[in-house]
Order: C-alpha cells, then structure tokens, then sequence
C-alpha cells in the first residue's frame, strides 16, 4: 500500500455570518467554524481519504448552528457544510441552491432534509437571508 499523504495544514478557523428571519424576527450569528484533520481511514465506498472534524468555536460541543428548539431536545440546525472543502480537500461545498437542515435529539442527527427555495421552511417560521464564510484554505498534502 503506498502512504496516503496527510494535509500540511491540520487546522484552520472560519469566519461566518448567517442571518435568517424566524416569525418576522431577524436573527444573526456571528461565530467561528474550527475544522480540524483527525486521521486517515478506509471506506468500502469511497477508499482511502482523510476524516475531518468540525465544530462551533462558542460551542465545541456543537458543528452546526442552532436556529431553534422545536420542543425538549428535538432541535433544527443549519449545516455548515463540509469540513474538508474548508481544508482544502476537495472541490465539493455548501450548495446555494438550498440549505441542509436536520433535525437532533441529544446531538445526534435523526432525520436530514433539504428545503428548497426556502419553501418548506414556512413550517418553521423560517427565512433565509445569508450565509457568508471565509474562504477555503489552500492546503498541500505530504
């Protein structure tokens, strides 16, 4: 097996705004995305890649951004993206054609859903407005 190269840059912080609407009130969060390399393993489906982790710098505990709790412990999340495109992985990032939201109970994702156009998310009371993040890093692989 020949050695699968490991990213020269291991971790890297993230700037990032998202504002949204929820019942006719606006609502902005500003934080920071850290992304972090952990390791090299081997998938069936895709081979050998890197494993990145990633996680809100207010919140290690939390890697996406809270919008609100539907009721104890059942929560809505906006999804960040991909922790290796903001490593500089892969060319594969956050589509703006619609926005992944899931759904948790004690951190764990239970269901994954996409709305499109932000039509589904009347349900919700919710509307999107923007995203910004800095850019992904220009990382070399040794």
């Amino acid at each position: 097996m020949r050695k699968f190269p490991k990213p020269a840059i291991r971790s890297a912080e993230f700037e990032f705004e998202l504002k949204y609407e929820l019942y006719g009130k606006t609502i902005v969060v500003q934080d920071v995305l850290v992304c972090e390399y952990r390791r090299i393993e081997w998938n069936t489906n895709v081979g050998w890649h890197r494993v990145y982790n990633k996680y809100i710098k207010s919140d290690k505990k939390t890697k996406d951004i809270m919008l609100f709790e539907l009721e104890k412990g059942l929560n809505l999340y906006y999804d960040t993206g991909y922790p290796a495109f903001y490593m500089g992985e892969t060319e594969q990032k956050k589509d703006e054609k619609f926005n992944f939201v899931y759904s948790a109970q004690n951190d764990h994702p239970t269901t994954s859903r996409k709305f499109y156009n932000n039509k589904s998310y009347e349900d919700f009371g919710i509307v999107f407005i923007s995203w910004t993040i800095d850019p992904p890093i220009q990382n070399n692989f040794e």
